[in-house]
């Protein structure tokens, strides 16, 4: 079976854009140089994949963008189902679905996937099994400590004068959680 569909559009906008990136990198640094967004970039990146111009191996495959693509829209959609309920005696809406927290290689933060990979072993629970507690401190402890992390460096890098205020006030809205869930 084949999929294939036009993008004519694309190599319009492709055509109109004076921006060439070859790889990735290149993509990377014309996002940190201009205001081009990533979803235009991604564009370049495919049309000029199409036209031979993009030769970088860590580009995926069309077959591979799909797939991902499709993988992050369901994970999407799945995550912003939410189910009422009873938390600390308050109704509250609650994730309805909790997938596994992932982490890439062990690496934490923004070099975390915040979607489960792709692969036959990811599943997705109710909010209402027990499992999901688990999953939920799983994501927590991995993904959320290592974007925190991963902020922190940069606030220390920037002003590290504010680092332990800003700790303070992020403890602060911590608590102010906690006391609305006990």
């Amino acid at each position: 079976m084949q999929i294939s569909y036009d993008v004519t559009d694309w190599k319009t906008q492709y055509d109109k854009s004076g921006d060439r990136p070859t790889s990735l990198d290149e993509a990377v640094d014309l996002m940190r140089e201009s205001n081009i967004k990533s979803g235009e970039l991604a564009i370049l990146l495919i049309i000029g994949r199409e036209l031979g111009i993009v030769t970088d191996a860590l580009l995926p495959t069309n077959k591979m963008s799909n797939l991902t693509g499709m993988g992050l829209h369901l994970a999407r959609h799945r995550s912003r189902q939410t189910a009422r309920t009873k938390v600390g005696g308050r109704e509250m809406d609650v994730p309805r679905f909790v997938a596994q927290a992932t982490v890439e290689d062990g690496v934490e933060g923004d070099y975390a996937f915040d979607v489960p990979a792709l692969s036959s072993d990811v599943t997705v629970v109710d909010y209402n099994n027990p499992e999901a507690a688990d999953r939920a401190v799983a994501y927590l402890m991995t993904n959320v400590v290592g974007r925190i992390r991963d902020r922190f460096k940069l606030i220390a890098l920037h002003k590290p004068n504010d680092v332990k205020r800003i700790a303070k006030e992020l403890k602060g809205r911590i608590d102010e959680i906690v006391k609305e869930m006990t």
